[in-house]
């Protein structure tokens, strides 16, 4: 995913005249009408402290309630275009500005847990609602703004061989090179290392060994327990109890640095009409997901069962820089041109049914409806929000969010 500016980019394509969308109507923040929005509501009590904490964050409450309605947006999705019509490819599953991510090699929209076959038009409108979450000065997109997703996308699509572009603002970050990364990562004592020394188990534990040893044969490393050893484990759990197991490897060899291993207990969404898993594992579905989205972004993925639990693992990368603020109007433009030609490229090497043309044809008729889910499920998700404060009383939030 080599760096390409945008007026690079766009050079030798013509783009089209679009209208200001219809603002008025857009900007309504009148309460949904019927009770479709219900689909959002949630119990607070039914949740985990953490979660509470988490969904009443000041600044990024709103849209963690938003990434973990994944599921029922796809559901209330179905509601709004008909799906029978919309081609089907491997989608990314869950796009959103907290998934666009870069590292000390590459940058992209990563993090393919809810990754399977679906409808193509998902993934689009699974960015623009995250965008109307995260903008500086909050405003109903407009076609002109919106149409650069599809940009992009139409350029992934047809040209799944041109170099995909990186968001400028992250590339503008200055990122040290440290001989060791590893080892200076832990020294700092940064998320991972702090999270391994927080949750550190024997590491001798047979249960994190089998997951360990498995996670290797995949990857057909395990003869790198010859040239390195566990020097410390770690057992986490996230929001919902899956287990993450985070493992140091070190070497008596001064000269190597050391291995930092994430290998956790992956989503096993069910499968329904319009969304499907087609690999007998998920650690499986997800490698495919990152070499097709982001090739180059994870190194030694692999996957493994044990009792009966099935995990993914990689080397965890030792720079990971995201988008924290809200975005002004053009870093939303760059934002959307670079993860519509990254989602188009995928699109393009996966469709499962009906042809390259039979998809730009959908998408040109049906860009409209696109931006109108997506304004609607946002309103409905705000207003499902809102009555889940309304329950309950002030708690303190934790920083680090997961989906569930």
């Amino acid at each position: 995913m080599a760096k390409v500016s945008m007026d690079k980019a766009r050079t030798g394509t013509t783009r089209r005249n679009v209208p200001i969308f219809g603002v008025d109507s857009l900007a309504n923040t009148k309460p949904p009408e019927g009770n479709q929005w219900r689909i959002f509501c949630k119990d607070p009590f039914t949740d985990s402290h953490r979660l509470r904490s988490n969904y009443l964050h000041h600044k990024r409450g709103n849209h963690f309630y938003f990434r973990n309605m994944k599921l029922r947006m796809q559901e209330r999705f179905v509601d709004m275009i008909d799906h029978k019509e919309i081609p089907q490819v491997f989608i990314h599953g869950s796009p959103h500005l907290d998934n666009y991510s870069r590292n000390e090699r590459c940058m992209g929209m990563v993090d393919f847990d809810r990754s399977r076959n679906g409808p193509y038009a998902w993934d689009l409108v699974r960015v623009l609602t995250s965008v109307l979450y995260r903008q500086r000065n909050p405003q109903p997109l407009t076609a002109g703004l919106a149409d650069e997703l599809f940009y992009g996308y139409r350029t992934g699509f047809k040209k799944p061989d041109k170099n995909l572009k990186e968001m400028d603002l992250l590339n503008s970050i200055e990122v040290e090179s440290p001989a060791f990364p590893v080892r200076d990562y832990l020294a700092q004592n940064k998320k991972w290392a702090l999270e391994l020394r927080r949750f550190v188990i024997a590491k001798e534990d047979d249960e994190m060994n089998q997951v360990l040893r498995g996670y290797l044969r995949s990857i057909e490393q395990v003869d790198l327990l010859d040239q390195y050893q566990v020097t410390l484990a770690g057992k986490a759990r996230g929001s919902m109890g899956r287990v993450r197991y985070l493992v140091l490897l070190t070497s008596e060899d001064t000269s190597k640095d050391w291995i930092l291993l994430e290998i956790k207990h992956v989503r096993e969404d069910e499968d329904n009409e319009w969304y499907s898993n087609p690999f007998e594992h998920h650690g499986e579905r997800m490698r495919h997901a990152s070499q097709l989205y982001a090739p180059g972004w994870d190194l030694c993925e692999g996957y493994t069962t044990v009792g009966g639990v099935q995990y993914w693992g990689h080397r965890l990368p030792t720079v990971n820089l995201k988008l924290k603020k809200p975005l002004g109007v053009n870093d939303q433009l760059d934002f959307l041109y670079c993860v519509g030609q990254q989602i188009g490229r995928a699109h393009a090497l996966s469709q499962i049914d009906g042809s390259p043309k039979d998809l730009l044809k959908h998408l040109k008729a049906h860009e409209l409806t696109l931006i109108e889910s997506a304004h609607t499920m946002k309103r409905e998700l705000d207003h499902a929000y809102n009555e889940y404060l309304e329950k309950l009383e002030f708690f303190d939030f934790d920083e680090d969010m997961e989906e569930v």
